[in-house]
């Protein structure tokens, strides 16, 4: 059995992939240590939606603009590792690390809460419900 395919040619005004092409620049997001309590609870369809939509702009802005935008929304700010009120904390974490870092899951503030390292966030949390993860 052969398949026939085409290869369809790239769409005009956006860059091609390749494996080699990735900046400092770049966000790219880690859910190796995601904390399933952390969203598990949360059905609300729209949020996830939303939530994807944020991954998208963050990817699209990059590194710098997160560093220019404002917290309470594109940007981004450190949280004491003492504040996470989630019982499961992240277990990944060594004791020499004392901040995580804060990028917002929506407009009203709920929070990602990962370890920026180079390019990638190592998401642990996922706030889904607003004050799940810390007393803002």
């Amino acid at each position: 059995m052969t398949h026939k395919f085409k290869i369809i040619p790239p769409i005009q005004g956006v860059a091609s992939v390749s494996r080699t092409a990735v900046s400092s620049n770049d966000v790219l997001f880690s859910f190796k240590y995601l904390v399933e309590e952390s969203y598990n609870k949360c059905s609300n369809s729209k949020f996830f939606t939303d939530l994807l939509g944020r991954f998208k702009k963050y990817s699209t802005i990059g590194w710098q603009g997160i560093r220019a935008s404002g917290r309470h929304q594109w940007g981004m700010e450190k949280m004491p590792v003492g504040q996470i009120k989630h019982t499961a904390k992240a277990e990944c974490l060594t004791p020499d690390v004392k901040d995580l870092h804060i990028l917002r899951s929506s407009g009203d503030n709920r929070v990602l809460v990962g370890l920026q390292e180079q390019q990638v966030f190592h998401i642990f949390f996922i706030e889904a419900s607003f004050g799940d993860i810390s007393n803002h």
